[in-house]
């Protein structure tokens, strides 16, 4: 059988991998989709490989779904009965005989208008199709006498709720439906959450397409019904919905961001599967790593070290400094774009050598990002709405390296079962693991190219030798004059015409104490990769919590041509297994002039 071209597994291992090791495919994992929402409906996002339910949890932290419901009066009317609030003029019809029975007798009233989707991108307030946007489906809501709460709702749109199918919060019972539609496909799938408390059912669906489009990167198994498959086709996925399609872009709303990061911290701490955020949303950066969200997820992370955590680096390229929030934190792992050739010849008609890095893609600066770069473009899962399902950005290289994630801890629950891996980690060895490209620098990058093979032989290299018990990790600082404080983690120098070539600047580098002992001693071994760059240690040491300092100078008779020049330190531990310990960046821009001459 042929390598699949619409979305790219070959050139990232990913498919020789799955060859070698069938079992190993994101089974036993859930990847959180923080997104647009997922549709569960659609081919390619029904079933995991194993025949399991896909879809197992779905939350709207945006309210664009929210619709209360009221308190409803049983009348009669010429032998039927009805469910009324003559308040708000809500009246559907039921036949109690065909309902579950209540508990307490309450019973409350709502609607889902059409023409509550009518600013969404989709075009699909018409939800059945008639022509018009001014329909208004009813629903019934109550606790049964079984002390859960159910939802009754008017799919067809007869008001009539008697031949209609009680519903449950979504994780209670998997309950997923569609309006019905008069002729053609409906525009997509929905699900419902319960909340009393609140007097509101929040209806789950996604009417931008990007959520659903990311989830089948990541974990989609025979999308269409063709055997196109995502990374991690045996992954359970649960979808958090963040971006509100109603406004423009979908953006995030009232904390949303925040409030599904809490939700996933929650269940991560509380499944025994580990847990990998996918999060392809963002906005660029002027002060990188220094943004409300970014110090809310360090706190976070640092807590729960075995929450992961894949967004996208950003599509501000490819100017240098571009990453955006939150793919500037040290505490995620954020995925530069590709263009794989094989997906530029068949989904773009576009005949290239080689897989390049998309010119759009954030490139890094002041901070060491991206992490790694990932297939950026593919023909994914999209609601039926969708007209066009080849998307290309940054947000489709995060859930790539998600479901790359969600591999290699399929593999170690398998392997490793008594190992728990941090993330932090795990991070490590995607970017140790990727092939690095000539052609391009770190900036553009970072570690290089994911490749699932490579990244599963050095994790079981890192893990028999114990790496996950002396892991440690580390902040570096340097100079950045273009940063509020002149620090940032990488010396940055915008303007290198200033420089008089005896200047000594400085790395400094603090142990965040991830190994959790307050004794620590461990010297390093340093190596630049650039003759500009000169090492005026050759080794520094750590000892508990003293910080080390490395000092540099910059050869400026290496510097006379104007562009752009990139180096890397790679500080390795001095104990004879050469473990990667530490990088410490440094970019320099020497200035075209122009002047008279």
């Amino acid at each position: 059988q042929e390598s699949q071209t619409f979305l790219a597994l070959k050139s990232t291992g990913v498919e020789d991998f799955l060859k070698q090791h069938p079992d190993y495919d994101g089974r036993g994992t859930i990847i959180i989709v923080l997104d647009t929402g997922v549709d569960m409906g659609i081919d390619g996002l029904t079933k995991t490989s194993t025949g399991k339910l896909k879809v197992i949890d779905v939350q709207d932290f945006t309210g664009e779904g929210d619709m209360p419901f009221y308190p409803a009066e049983i009348k009669s009317n010429e032998g039927e009965t009805f469910f009324e609030n003559s308040e708000l003029k809500f009246s559907v019809k039921a036949n109690p005989d065909k309902l579950l029975p209540s508990l307490d007798k309450k019973y409350f009233i709502g609607a889902f208008p059409e023409n509550h989707l009518i600013n969404s991108n989709s075009n699909s307030a018409d939800l059945n199709g008639n022509g018009s946007t001014d329909d208004v489906y009813y629903f019934i809501t109550y606790l049964t006498s079984e002390k859960y709460w159910v939802v009754y709702f008017d799919l067809n749109g007869n008001r009539d709720i008697s031949d209609e199918n009680p519903l449950r919060s979504y994780k209670e019972n998997y309950d997923a439906f569609t309006i019905k539609r008069e002729k053609g496909l409906a525009p997509f799938t929905m699900a419902l959450n319960i909340f009393p408390e609140e007097n509101k059912v929040s209806f789950f669906f996604d009417v931008g397409s990007h959520g659903t489009h990311c989830a089948g990167i990541a974990a989609g198994y025979n999308i269409g019904e063709v055997g196109l498959n995502g990374v991690a086709p045996g992954a359970n996925v649960i979808a958090l919905k963040i971006g509100h399609n109603n406004f423009p872009g979908g953006a995030t709303v009232n904390e949303s961001m925040k409030k599904a990061y809490l939700y996933a911290d929650k269940i991560s701490r509380e499944r025994k599967e580990p847990c990998i955020v996918s999060m392809s949303y963002g906005v660029g950066s002027e002060i990188e790593n220094n943004s409300e969200m970014e110090k809310f997820l360090a706190k976070l992370l640092k807590e729960n070290p075995f929450l992961y955590v894949s967004v996208s680096n950003g599509n501000e390229g490819p100017g240098i400094s571009s990453s955006g929030l939150p793919a500037s934190s040290n505490y995620v792992f954020s995925s530069g774009a590709v263009l794989a050739k094989e997906v530029a010849r068949d989904n773009y008609g576009n005949d290239l050598p080689y897989d390049v890095i998309l010119h759009f893609s954030s490139r890094g600066g002041e901070v060491s990002k991206p992490d790694v770069v990932s297939p950026g473009a593919a023909t994914s899962t999209v609601p039926n709405f969708t007209a066009g399902d080849k998307f290309w950005g940054t947000s489709m290289a995060c859930p790539y390296s998600a479901g790359v994630m969600s591999l290699l801890l399929s593999a170690a629950q398998s392997e490793f079962p008594d190992i728990k891996i941090q993330s932090q980690l795990l991070y490590k060895i995607l970017r140790e693991s990727a092939t690095y490209w000539n052609q391009y620098t770190v900036l553009d990058q970072g570690g290089g190219f994911i490749n699932a093979v490579n990244a599963f032989e050095l994790m079981k290299k890192y893990l028999k030798n114990g790496e996950h018990k002396k892991f440690e990790t580390y902040t570096v600082s340097s100079f950045a004059p273009n940063q509020p404080d002149n620090r940032s983690a990488n010396l940055y120098i915008r303007d290198a015409s200033f420089l008089s070539g005896d200047e000594v600047f400085s790395f400094n580098i603090k142990r965040e104490n991830s190994i959790k002992s307050d004794k620590f001693y461990r010297t390093y071994n340093l190596k630049t990769d650039s003759d500009w760059l000169k090492l005026i240690q050759k080794k520094t040491y750590i000892r508990n919590d003293q910080p080390a300092t490395v000092n540099v100078n910059l050869d400026k008779s290496k510097l006379k041509n104007p562009g752009l020049y990139t180096a890397k330190i790679s500080a390795s531990r001095d104990d004879g297994s050469g473990f990667p310990e530490f990088d410490m960046i440094a970019t320099v821009v020497v200035p075209y002039e122009f002047n008279s001459s």
